[in-house]
């Protein structure tokens, strides 16, 4: 067996086991043979579908009509931006 098959078997594997804990979360993930067959996608897949922009109005399907922008992850919604002097 090659290494390459010996990856996707691993892959497979984890895609097979894990889907279930983050869906519902705006971490939900498609089949492996998805990502396989599409040559990737854009995280999160809800419904057999990737989401092109995350977080963003339309294009994300946890944030609601109306909101725009919503960064679901933080309880507030905004976005948590940091700053670096140089």
């Amino acid at each position: 067996m090659s290494l390459v098959s010996w990856a996707s078997i691993c892959k497979k594997g984890y895609l097979k086991n894990t889907p279930g804990f983050g869906r519902g979360h705006g971490h939900d993930l498609a089949p492996f043979d998805d990502y396989h067959n599409a040559r990737g996608l854009r995280w999160p897949v809800v419904e057999g579908k990737e989401t092109q922009w995350r977080y963003s109005e339309g294009n994300d399907p946890y944030v609601k009509a109306g909101e725009g922008y919503k960064f679901y992850g933080k309880p507030d919604g905004k976005a948590v931006i940091f700053g670096a002097a140089i």
